[in-house]
């Protein structure tokens, strides 16, 4: 018979394998594990130690980590609310939150009925000092600052707006007319934007309407009609009608996405821009906002494809935008960059008229005239 080869003479593999031919030999019904898987084992055995090891290590770092942050707690009392805010942008206190339904598509959730923000009065006073000094002016408008005396809002401050010069040679009835038709429009996407839910705050818009000054105040202006709306706080202006933005802040890129939401929801018939008003703790109230059209057909800030255009040329899509929202394909810049509102030419609004009286008070919206020395303060 031949003899096997003695396996403490062989290398350990080969000792192995003749181990394993021998038991094979002498018990060929009985399966034996083969090297490979042998070696597999013992590597798999290996492996689930090392494992386990770092898991129970693992374990053991959270727990103290859970044990040293409760000791914290019971120390320093509960944490701080932390802000998170984006890496992208610079941070600021006003931090707005983009929802769900951006990327869900139209919301179900009930409308929302709080777009305007209304005059709810029927007459208002403005001293002459304020009417001789307006605190501000807009393009083609001085705007002085008076209160309202009669209505739901009396005592609170308000605004009224008239033409600079007069607006002498213009046409105020149409005018008018196309302001509050703009704001109308204006009205109607904010509406849509908030029915969206796009963001976690509200937009408003402030609903001027055309009121007349008592004829009989001994004041220039007496007799003459204006826009009368509530005043506005924090006044920020974030975007213009030539293309100009500021995307410094979060309610800016808001304002910014509104404008484009304006042109996608109207199909490319509209922008909404001109974009300025004040900021409050949950929402933003609106004021002279501008259409843009295809027809021009919103008055002498309208300037039409060349002014959505514009637009579009300077305007970078930001996390309030949505990637499937239309853009023009002409993004050309035909207007000089400028914060302040761009008219179309031969619109007749040229030099600055301020009127000089005596210091009595003048009534808006009534046919009474209210004669009484005035003790406000100058706005400037």
């Amino acid at each position: 018979m031949f003899d096997s080869p003695s396996p403490q003479n062989l290398p350990p593999r080969h000792a192995l394998m003749c181990y394993h031919n021998i038991i094979s030999s002498t018990k060929p019904h009985k399966t034996t594990p083969t090297i490979s898987t042998t070696i597999s084992t013992i590597m798999m055995s290996d492996r689930d130690a090392r494992k386990s090891a770092a898991l129970s290590s693992a374990r053991k770092w959270r727990d103290e980590r859970r044990s040293q942050a409760a000791t914290e707690r019971v120390r320093n009392g509960p944490p701080k609310p932390l802000i998170k805010t984006s890496t992208r942008y610079p941070s600021d206190s006003s931090r707005i939150k983009p929802t769900s339904s951006r990327r869900a598509g139209r919301s179900t959730l009930p409308p929302i009925e709080t777009a305007s923000r209304k005059n709810n009065a029927t007459k208002a006073e403005f001293s002459d000092d304020a009417l001789d000094n307006p605190f501000d002016k807009g393009s083609f408008r001085w705007v002085a600052k008076g209160k309202y005396i009669k209505g739901a809002r009396a005592g609170e401050p308000c605004v009224c707006k008239w033409f600079i010069g007069g607006g002498q040679g213009v046409d105020h009835e149409r005018f008018f007319d196309l302001d509050i038709k703009a704001m109308q429009k204006s009205y109607q996407i904010v509406k849509e934007w908030n029915n969206e839910r796009l963001i976690d705050k509200h937009v408003k818009v402030n609903i001027p309407e055309v009121w007349t000054f008592d004829k009989y105040g001994g004041h220039e202006i007496s007799g003459k009609k204006v826009l009368l709306e509530p005043f506005i706080e924090n006044y920020t202006k974030f975007n213009s009608n030539n293309g100009w933005q500021d995307n410094g802040s979060h309610w800016s890129r808001v304002m910014q996405a509104l404008s484009h939401f304006s042109y996608h929801v109207s199909n490319g018939e509209f922008l909404l821009c001109d974009l300025q008003g004040g900021v409050y703790k949950s929402t933003i109230v609106l004021t002279d906002p501008v259409i843009l059209s295809r027809d021009q057909a919103y008055g002498v800030t309208d300037l039409g494809m060349q002014g959505i255009s514009s637009f579009f040329a300077q305007h970078e899509c930001n996390e309030y935008c949505c990637r499937s929202w239309k853009k023009p394909t002409n993004k050309k810049q035909y207007l000089y960059l400028s914060q302040s509102t761009t008219m179309i030419k031969g619109s007749g609004f040229s030099g600055a008229y301020v009127p000089t009286c005596g210091p009595t008070y003048q009534t808006v919206g009534s046919s009474k005239t209210s004669q009484r020395r005035s003790t406000s303060r100058r706005y400037r």
